[in-house]
């Protein structure tokens, strides 16, 4: 198999984006020019669906995409660890979130509708609960 040749391209960036960038490269210890295409490649692997709705959400909450993204796995990361941790175990065990089917991850809008439904019947279980007390 014949290795892809590569092409120069350039892009326009400010000089204050461009040491931002660089410094920020120089951390994860990379060069300048992986960093950008890691960068590409992270926000162009999203569903077109989900680039709105993260979008939309960003702006409600008057932050950056990157971090509404940080911020919410975070916050993911932290209620897994907390039921993991607490005296009273909530079953956090399955990822559902990473579901997938013969063709792959379920990714976008499907498993956005797939997600949706799950917590739609784990609320109406939770408030019959509440409703049955």
């Amino acid at each position: 198999m014949e290795k892809e040749k590569t092409i120069t391209t350039a892009i326009r960036i400010k000089p204050s984006e461009k040491k931002y960038f660089e410094e920020r490269a120089e951390k994860l210890g990379i060069n300048f020019s992986d960093f950008l295409k890691r960068g590409a490649h992270f926000y162009a692997g999203f569903d077109l669906e989900f680039m709105k709705r993260l979008e939309n959400f960003s702006k409600a909450v008057e932050e950056t995409e990157s971090q509404v993204l940080e911020s919410l796995t975070i916050s993911w990361m932290a209620r897994k660890d907390a039921a993991s941790e607490s005296e009273f175990p909530v079953d956090e065990s399955i990822l559902i979130e990473f579901s997938k089917t013969k063709e792959g991850p379920l990714r976008g809008d499907a498993l956005y509708k797939m997600m949706k439904e799950f917590f739609m019947n784990k609320f109406a279980k939770e408030k019959s609960k509440v409703s049955n007390q």
